[in-house]
């Protein structure tokens, strides 16, 4: 059993140094940002994000069945079924969450109804808040289903990790440190800016599955060594795609 673990050492060591440690650090610098903008912004943050979680978090299933049967087909070498089967995943999710997304924006009054009944503070900036998130929605269900479900069935996992790393420390935290510490804007423009990262995730994505390269069948076409170096990652990224969407959820002590 000792002898076990040990050979998975060196690649449990290389998964935990380029993907959980570079992304909960990552999670840390947002935190601070918005920590930085004011209790207010802070206690809004707590309100909305574990609220904005759940909903994505119930789109999960699409990432599953994605994984599951573009799995099964790649398995198979239908290739050319597995592509097609890929989009309809990734256009039914996004345009059920689009749906979901544009009823909260047409019935914002609603919404900001049931804050002031919390006794939300800043209600206007809270309102403003849930409709950047609400938008924010569909490009994150897209990428959970890109990620997890589409270029993890093919063990496309080193390129996915590059989405996500890129995304975060290339993209959403520069403009975060800008909009949010530099230029001081408001919460909900520095929650607008921070999509930007999930902007360019969707297209890096979208080119990566037209790419097809993720197209390959993993019982034949990699060695037995690479598998075994890349599905201790693949392990990590569904749970990761998800805690993303709550990756601001603070409770102040």
């Amino acid at each position: 059993m000792r002898d076990s673990l040990s050979a998975y050492q060196p690649h449990l060591r290389q998964c935990l140094r380029s993907l959980d440690g570079g992304w909960a650090l990552g999670v840390l610098v947002y935190n601070y940002i918005i920590g930085q903008l004011g209790v207010t912004e802070l206690a809004i943050i707590s309100l909305l994000s574990p609220i904005e979680g759940v909903l994505i978090s119930s789109f999960i299933g699409f990432a599953v069945a994605a994984s599951t049967i573009l799995g099964h087909e790649l398995g198979a070498e239908n290739y050319q079924r597995a592509w097609q089967q890929s989009w309809l995943f990734i256009g039914l999710s996004a345009s059920l969450v689009l749906m979901l997304g544009l009823a909260v924006l047409l019935f914002h009054d609603g919404v900001g109804s049931l804050l002031a009944k919390v006794d939300t503070p800043n209600l206007e900036m809270a309102v403003n808040v849930t409709l950047v998130l609400a938008l924010g929605l569909f490009l994150k269900v897209y990428n959970m289903v890109g990620i997890s479900g589409v270029l993890r069935s093919g063990g496309d996992i080193r390129y996915s990790i590059f989405i996500v790393l890129f995304g975060q420390w290339g993209i959403g935290i520069p403009i975060a440190v800008i909009t949010g510490i530099v230029l001081g804007s408001p919460l909900h423009w520095v929650m607008l800016a921070i999509l930007s990262e999930e902007l360019v995730k969707v297209l890096l994505i979208t080119h990566r599955i037209k790419g097809r390269r993720w197209l390959t069948n993993l019982i034949s076409d990699e060695p037995e060594e690479s598998r075994q170096d890349d599905c201790v990652v693949s392990a990590s990224l569904p749970a990761i795609n998800v805690i993303e969407s709550r990756q601001f959820y603070l409770i102040p002590s």
